[in-house]
């Protein structure tokens, strides 16, 4: 059959057999939504073709998503000068568009779309070890990943080193920040939290500490807050801020940071810029829906060491306290007292039990017994982790929340974890702070 004759009847073979060659270049050509359209333009260009002089065409896929018609011939014929073709190739065009974005068609796999939401509950454990050679304490405190092949955890080190580790899907190794490795970052200094937008866009804050030896040595703190771009850890210097708790981040260019004394910094994508708050408030938590709505958790201690918590708010100007209540050891917690976690236009927070903001106040759906929740985390309202001390570590499937009896580790104290929906991390440390694990579900 010559070229020619292939091309007239490609779309009638197409419509009846679904050629298994196209298929397996073009996942989502199993929609009769794009199959029709794709009969219609063939035909167009059928009927055109058979009245005119320039020879046929063939598709050539180097790269199936993104192909290039290619024509024939010692004189090239363009779509730019053949109108009726032009038009023709629109519907294929458009179809070729929105149908590579569908997932399903009559039961038809997801082939480009991201992996559905595994069911907390078939997840198998696996443990690994984090500890740094010749330290005595590797304390890891948070968590945070672009993918599984693709996780940070960071904490403390007493050595300055093993303050930060990457697991690339297979092994967990170091990452070289302190400037006695080559990194960054000189002098003593911890890492609290870890967040990012992609595995070139992350960032890593926590405290940098100082030593003055006039006239008495004394032990001073400062901000640290430093990026990484894909290739390289950079610091970004601020001043007038102490040590740092927390980073969160609506967009890259909307990333909030905030610690100890009132400390809270703004990145709108090229600077920091320092943000009023209370210097008797010390943040323990930040998280939002968007650049108007943003919340805080913070705490404040006062002489009788009943401290408060409270509930922050940034509307896009200022923060505001929304609520608070005092830990008296007798009166229930209001709200989570550790963390907080936006999620679909649902707020959550965890301490004493996890809770879930109301119209009215705040409603406490799950309390696990034996443990203080230190943080929940999840990609649906339908599958979030609560993670705690002494080996705590549960789940809501949309329907109730279970324990995971296999994580149940008294010695060891869970502080943060991470999902993307089919695997999870958590990190956390045993008594002593001497060695940190990472339970790792799939």
């Amino acid at each position: 059959m010559s070229s020619f004759s292939f091309i007239i009847f490609l779309p009638h073979l197409l419509w009846l057999s679904r050629i298994p060659f196209l298929l397996s270049f073009f996942p989502f050509c199993q929609s009769n939504l794009f199959l029709s359209v794709l009969h219609f333009s063939f035909s167009i260009l059928h009927s055109s073709l058979l009245h005119s002089r320039s020879p046929p065409f063939v598709c050539h896929s180097p790269n199936p998503y993104f192909d290039t018609l290619s024509f024939l011939g010692t004189t090239p014929m363009t779509i730019a000068n053949r109108p009726f073709i032009q038009l023709s190739i629109i519907p294929f065009v458009i179809i070729l568009f929105f149908t590579a974005g569908s997932c399903h068609d009559e039961g038809g796999p997801c082939t480009i779309c991201p992996p559905p939401i595994k069911d907390p509950s078939d997840y198998v454990w696996s443990l690994d070890t984090l500890a740094y050679p010749g330290s005595f304490q590797t304390t890891m405190v948070d968590i945070w990943g672009s993918a599984p092949n693709d996780i940070y955890a960071v904490g403390h080190n007493e050595l300055s080193r093993g303050t930060m580790w990457h697991f690339d899907g297979n092994v967990w190794t170091s990452v070289k920040i302190a400037a006695i490795e080559g990194g960054p970052v000189v002098g003593s200094y911890d890492f609290t939290a870890i967040y990012g937008f992609s595995q070139n866009d992350v960032w890593a804050v926590g405290v940098r500490f100082y030593q003055n030896q006039t006239p008495l040595p004394k032990y001073t703190d400062s901000s640290l807050i430093i990026h990484f771009d894909g290739n390289n850890w950079t610091e970004h210097k601020v001043t007038g801020g102490g040590l740092l708790t927390e980073v969160f981040g609506v967009s890259p260019d909307d990333v909030w940071v905030g610690g100890g004394y009132g400390t809270y910094f703004h990145f709108n994508g090229n600077t920091w810029t320092k943000v009023s708050m209370s210097d008797s408030l010390h943040c323990r938590s930040i998280s939002g829906f968007s650049s108007n709505d943003v919340y805080s958790l913070l705490w404040k201690s006062d002489l009788v060491g009943q401290d408060s918590i409270y509930l922050a708010h940034w509307n896009g100007n200022a923060w505001s306290i929304q609520d608070s209540f005092k830990m008296t050891g007798v009166i229930a917690d209001k709200f989570g007292r550790q963390r907080i976690f936006a999620l679909e236009g649902e707020l959550y927070s965890a301490g004493r039990g996890v809770f879930k903001k109301t119209n009215t106040g705040w409603e406490n759906i799950f309390s696990p017994s034996g443990t203080f929740s230190m943080d929940v985390f999840g990609v649906s309202l339908n599958s979030l982790f609560v993670v705690g001390t002494y080996g705590g570590a549960s789940y809501f499937n949309g329907q109730a929340w279970m324990g995971y009896s296999t994580l149940h580790f008294p010695s060891i104290h869970y502080q943060k974890c991470w999902t993307n929906g089919v695997e999870a991390f958590i990190v956390g440390y045993d008594d002593g702070g001497s060695k940190s694990y990472v339970m790792h579900g799939k």
